[in-house]
């Protein structure tokens, strides 16, 4: 069994590493649109509703494979998108830690489990 100071300490490790990868990704995002605004490029609304549609099913790994680069492509070229990205990128983070320290905290879980064992008659 792990004490709580090993969970909060892997706990401020795991966040440390995701604002490094925020950093990381606001700096490509600040090239890019240094590079937009010296490049002026057209954006294809269709393909960036899309592309958003796309995002959530994206970051947890859903999408099949030729989906999945067309969207990455995408993101190499639309600033506004991957903007959108990094958003998306980041409530996931939040979401998928809120629900390791709910399960941490002895939370029963699901809606539909049981706590004890119904009675057939």
């Amino acid at each position: 069994m792990t004490s709580r100071a090993g969970v909060d300490d892997r706990h401020a490790a795991a966040v440390a590493a995701r604002r490094a990868d925020v950093a990381v990704l606001r700096s490509v995002l600040s090239a890019l649109a240094d590079d937009a605004v010296a490049r002026p490029r057209t954006v294809h609304p269709p393909e960036c509703r899309a592309t958003r549609a796309a995002m959530h099913d994206y970051v947890k790994a859903r999408l099949v494979p030729s989906r999945q680069r067309r969207v990455e492509a995408h993101l190499d070229r639309c600033v506004p998108c991957t903007r959108a990205f990094i958003d998306v990128r980041e409530v996931s983070w939040a979401l998928r830690g809120l629900g390791r320290r709910l399960a941490a905290d002895g939370h029963p879980g699901g809606r539909h489990r049981r706590t004890s064992p119904r009675a057939w008659v």
